[in-house]
């Protein structure tokens, strides 16, 4: 920025720093006070810098006070418009739901944060299969700001299955993002007992030893534990256990 002095006196003037509220983005090297003699010059570097602003128009006023009696104050209006990039990172790249039963369900978060410096616009959360629903399908996220996606994955076949889901969003260079989903259906067990209950009659001071016999009808692993509840008196008293039984 320049300065200069036509007439016939000296030219005096202080200058004042831009009101750029709160940010740097603009700054004034140079004098900050001096004397212009006539027909003379002084002047200004004004700086503008886009590195710790995000995307948007910047607006500020560089004010010069004077002893010239017809313009004491001059007020020189500065504008930095600044194009932003937007990005987008997810806290994972792959996830294993592993096991679930055929009827459930499993859910797990997903942060999804926008690093860059413009706002990030995702258009689309698209699934490649069923099974994996995502809670929210677009969405937009502010510069440095996160926020996290439920994705819930609801088996309807028995076996492995591997699928993506797809971010779709402004990202300049990665409009398209996926995230690896794997999990594992399981047929629901089925438990079956031989007898529905126990009757014996013993003479006082007699011991015997029964059994019962717990089956497992269905697809997958049947995982139980047996105790003893509502019993008047027991000699030899069932502890608390816990047994798999494998299909």
């Amino acid at each position: 920025w320049h300065s200069w002095r036509a007439g016939g006196g000296e030219f005096s003037y202080t200058r004042t720093p831009v009101d750029s509220s709160g940010n740097t983005w603009v700054a004034i090297s140079g004098y900050t006070s001096g004397t212009t003699a006539p027909a003379k010059s002084n002047t200004f570097n004004i700086g503008f810098s886009a590195e710790t602003v995000y995307d948007g128009t910047y607006e500020g006023v560089i004010t010069l006070a004077t002893n010239d009696p017809l313009k004491e104050t001059v007020e020189i209006p500065v504008t930095l418009s600044v194009t932003g990039i937007p990005d987008i990172a997810l806290s994972e790249t792959e996830v294993d739901f592993g096991n679930v039963i055929i009827g459930n369900s499993k859910t797990v978060g997903i942060t999804v944060t926008n690093p860059g410096s413009a706002k990030l616009k995702v258009s689309s959360v698209s699934s490649a299969n069923g099974d994996f629903t995502p809670d929210d399908e677009k969405f937009d996220l502010e510069p440095k700001k996160n926020t996290t996606i439920i994705i819930t994955y609801s088996p309807s076949t028995e076996g492995a299955v591997e699928s993506l889901i797809t971010f779709t969003s402004n990202d300049p260079e990665s409009p398209d993002n996926s995230l690896t989903l794997k999990g594992t259906g399981l047929i629901t067990p089925t438990v079956v007992t031989e007898a529905d209950s126990l009757l014996l009659n013993l003479a006082v001071g007699e011991v015997i030893t029964d059994t019962l016999t717990v089956l497992n009808t269905g697809g997958s692993d049947l995982i139980f534990t047996v105790d003893l509840s509502d019993v008047e008196a027991a000699i030899y008293p069932m502890y608390d256990s816990s047994f798999t039984f494998t299909k």
